[in-house]
């Protein structure tokens, strides 16, 4: 798909003789834009776009927003990470269109139910090999908004990590806080102190924890998830984490940043220690 193929297909949604062959479908909302999944009879490669909401067509920031995104998904090729084809106008709009990425969100799969052990390990190991290219990338890219809503895990259990619209360069140095979702925020980035590639590390500590236990670690009603649990939170790892989970987590999920595992590399290694002892002691299947 290219910039060309795009407008064509919007061209063909504003002609009734043909626009039956065109098929528009939402896939996810966010506060920028709104995701769409189009396809077209003429084309067997469905595309996804990113079209900026109507209400932020013209400002600056929002703008910014968008063409950064683009920017540092050009130069990103990885499979779990989304192929971008192009930024286009739609109606006055900035549109991001990238391969439509297929299967179901994490969070679509949270809803049913807490994920085996084995298949938790197994998807946090590829998220960490996702960070490994996107952090010791030429640009050091931090993304910033890691989360069940960003995790896709198609038909084959490939895990897909989607939407860089907050994601930064670590050299860049005049940001503090961050965006993101303030139950999967790093404390750092909550209470607006600067942030670096182990806030990445955090998200990912939130969503294994989901993943393993079940139950949400940050339950929010927000003040930005009060403070992203500013202090250490009100849940023990151990009460929903069996050896030898706890201390991979313990240290994933460590407010202070300076303690967290120094890479996603050296923390995958500890997965990869976890997996060789996982049939030697595995977490417990059944929790209250």
């Amino acid at each position: 798909m290219t910039g060309q193929r795009v407008r064509h297909l919007r061209h063909e949604l504003r002609d009734p003789h043909s626009r039956a062959g065109v098929t528009l479908k939402p896939v996810a909302h966010g506060a920028l834009a709104r995701v769409w999944r189009l396809s077209s009879e003429k084309t067997d490669q469905a595309l996804a776009m990113k079209i900026m909401h109507g209400h932020l067509r013209g400002q600056n920031a929002a703008e910014a927003a968008m063409q950064r995104e683009h920017e540092i998904l050009s130069q990103l090729e990885h499979p779990g990470l989304p192929e971008v084809t192009g930024l286009v106008s739609w109606n006055g709009r900035s549109a991001l269109c990238y391969h439509y990425i297929g299967g179901e969100s994490l969070l679509s799969v949270l809803a049913r139910g807490r994920c085996r052990p084995s298949k938790s390990l197994d998807l946090g190991i590829r998220l960490m090999e996702i960070l490994i290219y996107v952090h010791e990338h030429p640009l050091h890219i931090i993304h910033s908004d890691i989360s069940p809503e960003n995790l896709i895990v198609n038909e084959r259990g490939r895990l897909h990590l989607i939407d860089f619209g907050a994601a930064r360069i670590q050299d860049d140095t005049s940001r503090v806080g961050g965006p993101g979702k303030p139950s999967y925020m790093s404390p750092e980035q909550a209470q607006g102190r600067t942030w670096n590639l182990r806030s990445d590390l955090y998200q990912c500590g939130v969503v294994l924890f989901e993943m393993l236990s079940g139950k949400r670690y940050n339950p929010g009603a927000t003040a930005v998830a009060r403070r992203a649990f500013s202090a250490n939170p009100n849940i023990d790892i151990d009460e929903f984490l069996d050896i030898p989970w706890r201390a991979v987590m313990r240290r994933l999920l460590d407010p202070d940043p300076a303690q967290r595992w120094p890479s996603a590399r050296s923390c995958l290694s500890a997965l990869y220690r976890l997996r060789d002892e996982f049939a030697l002691e595995p977490v417990r299947e059944d929790r209250a």
